[in-house]
Order: structure tokens, then sequence, then C-alpha cells
């Protein structure tokens, strides 16, 4: 309005008071939508109290609020972040975020702008013996998907996806005239190494070849604009060296929980207990003499030689010239914690009141020397099987269905 009207103190009281009721028709409408979203939390709070015993009940709730919590505060702090920046060229947005009496802070619970420290579940649980410091402590709690910013521009790989997406659209219009098949239809597994490099040559379609143009020119602007320009770090400096220390410290390994996905910290000794403990047990696991990858490569070969021409020639492929070894590492299974430190504490020799509270479980997990149990997991990569396996999916996978047994998800397994 103020762009389209003279500039006079009546436009501007005008529009203020519009974007004012705007603002409170947004925060009403989204306040409305969260007291829906706890009524049916409430409703499953009360579900599952009926399913689990009292202390998984308490311990899973417990949990939920602390995740609840910690989103909402984080969502709500990046909005406050916005509306800072827009504050800084707008009169009605001064000083907003610092006014903590506002209609936009009286919608919220109290307990999102309360500095105290809640009894709650920490995302990162510590078994070690190592005392992580504050900035350590800041990082493992973003998680360990978390991405930090890079220090400047990756060019290289921003031109070589440019030209593979450019490829893939071409492949599209190259083949839109092929007829379809029963085996095209089909998911057929492709490995990463499968297949050939061939691009159509350019001049087939007018379109793509302005399309693929303009791409790669905006392309070259935003590089030449950024490749010198230092990026905005999502970390602060202590934290980068935090998270450098991290991951220099060899005593410690840092692993993400079996069931919450809680960061654990565990000393790398008692973790190689753990794993040592799982592959002592012969009825699961066999010691071998050395590396026998190439002498199974040889039998999967002639395996292969015994098969049709066509999934012979498509089997044979999928095989690895130079296969690796899996790689075997265990995740905690802290929901287990519970239950033994409980033992632990009834024993003779532990004979006391003890709490159910998360915290003080992995207190009196650390300070007994108990383990969580580690969930075995093989990393399969460039393994004699990896790319076999995948092929034999893609053709069971069509056939699961017919199976009387089946569920696909949850939606299928309640209609069922």
């Amino acid at each position: 309005m103020l762009h389209t009207v003279p500039n006079t103190t009546i436009s501007q009281a005008i529009c203020q008071e519009a974007s004012k009721k705007l603002r409170n028709h947004a925060i009403s409408v989204s306040y409305s939508k969260q007291q829906n979203l706890c009524h049916d939390i409430d409703t499953s709070k009360q579900q599952l109290s009926q399913l689990v015993t009292p202390l998984e009940s308490k311990n899973i709730l417990a949990f939920h609020d602390f995740t609840y919590k910690k989103e909402f505060r984080y969502r709500l702090n990046s909005k406050l972040e916005k509306i800072k920046n827009l504050a800084k060229n707008d009169q009605l947005l001064h000083n907003m975020c610092n006014n903590r009496t506002n209609n936009l802070f009286n919608y919220f619970p109290k307990w999102i702008f309360t500095s105290a420290k809640c009894d709650l579940p920490t995302s990162v649980v510590n078994l070690s013996s190592y005392s992580p410091t504050s900035d350590e402590h800041s990082v493992l709690e973003k998680g360990l998907s978390f991405c930090p910013t890079r220090r400047q521009l990756d060019a290289v790989n921003l031109c070589s996806d440019m030209e593979q997406f450019i490829r893939r659209i071409r492949l599209k219009e190259y083949f839109k005239d092929q007829p379809e098949t029963a085996d095209s239809n089909s998911k057929t597994y492709k490995s990463p190494t499968s297949g050939n490099q061939f691009t159509p040559p350019t001049g087939r379609n007018p379109y793509i070849d302005s399309f693929a143009k303009a791409a790669k020119s905006h392309l070259d602007i935003f590089i030449q604009k950024n490749l010198t320009t230092q990026q905005t770090d999502n970390l602060t400096p202590k934290e980068r060296t935090a998270m450098r220390n991290l991951r220099q410290n060899k005593d410690i390994v840092i692993k993400q929980a079996d069931k919450g996905g809680a960061i654990t910290l565990m000393d790398r000794s008692r973790y190689i207990d753990e794993v040592n403990k799982q592959l002592s047990d012969e009825h699961f696991y066999e010691q071998l003499p050395s590396d026998c990858s190439q002498t199974y490569r040889k039998e999967a070969l002639e395996m292969v030689a015994n098969l049709t021409t066509d999934t012979k020639s498509k089997a044979k492929s999928l095989i690895p010239l130079n296969p690796r070894t899996g790689v075997l590492y265990t995740i905690p299974k802290l929901h287990k914690l519970p239950k033994l430190v409980e033992d632990s504490l009834n024993s003779p020799d532990h004979a006391t009141n003890h709490s159910t509270n998360l915290s003080t479980i992995y207190h009196h997990a650390k300070s007994l020397s108990i383990n969580p149990p580690g969930r075995p997991i093989v990393s399969g990569n460039g393994t004699l099987t990896e790319h076999i396996s995948g092929f034999v999916d893609s053709i069971l996978n069509p056939l699961l269905p017919f199976i009387p047994s089946f569920v696909q998800d949850t939606t299928d397994f309640l209609r069922k």
C-alpha cells in the first residue's frame, strides 16, 4: 500500500493496522492447529499407556515430550531469526523479537521461553569416561547427519551434476518412442557401475538445447559470483574446533542408538569388547584363516555359468573383479539399559532404591560399567554379493504381494 499511495502518516497507520490483523489471524490459525495436534497427542498417550508397561510408557512419553519441545524451540528460533532480518527495514517488526509481552508471544506456552533446565532425556548419551565440552556437546546435538557448510564453492561437482542432469533429460527424449515391454516396466536392478555413458547428440530437440545452454550460462554466472565469496558458516569457530577434536579422539566411539536416535558416546575399548563378544559366538560366526573373497568369487562365477543365457550375462556383470570383505559394526541398544540396570541394582551387591528416569539410568549404567547390547550391522559396499543381492531382490520384489503374510506398511496392516 505504501508503494501505491502517498507516503503519509495515515497511509502508514492503515498499513500497520492491516498488517497487525493479518499477523494475528495467522497466529490464531497456527495456534488452533497446535491445539488440535496436542489433543491428538494426548489421545495417543492414553492408547499407549494401555499397550505397554508403566515404565516403558513413562520413558517413551518423556522422550516424546523432549523431542517435541526441542523441535518446537528450534523452529520458533528459526522464525525469529527471519523476523529479525525483516525488522531491520520494517518499522512494524522493529524490536518485536525482544518484546515478550506482545501478542505474538502470548499465544505460545510459557515453557518455550524459560531458561530453566527441564528434567528431560538428552539427545546425547555419554557412557564413556570422556567428558565433552559444551561446544562438543552442541555439535553432537546437531546429529550425525548434520552437514557443515563448505568453506568454498565446489565448482567441479556443480558442473558435473549439471552435465549428468542434462544427459538424463536427453536420454528421456532419445528413448521416448521406444515401445514399452514387460521387462522395461519392471524395476530391473542396475548396479552403479553398469551401463555405458552414452549421451544423445545435440540438435535433436531445440527446446532441450536452449534449456541446457541457459542452465549452463546461469551456473557459470553463479560460480563466478560465489567462487571467491566466503560462504556463511552454520558452525561457530569453537564448534568447528570441537568437531575436529571429536573426530581426532581415538579413545571414544560415537554411534547413533538403535531406537530413539540418541547420539551415544562409548569408550572404544568397551565398544570393541562388545563386538568381540558377539563374534566369539560360534553358533553364528566362524573364524577364517584368511580372506576368501577371491575363492568365493570363482565359486560364484561357476554358479552363474549354469544359468540361462540372458540371466548369465546380467549376473556375471554384477560380480566385482576385486571384492572386499564386509565391515561389521554395531549400534547400541539403549532401550535395553533400563532392564540391565534394574537387574544389576537389584543384585545383593547393589541393593538400593533406584529411579526410572532415563538420565539416572544412563548414569547408573556408566558408573556400573554396563555396556548396552549392540545391534550388529554388516556394511556390504563393494562385497562379492552386493550387486547380485540387489539383482535377486529386483526379481523377487514383484512376487512379494502374492504371499499371504505380506504386509507393505502400517496402512496395509490396518486394512487387513
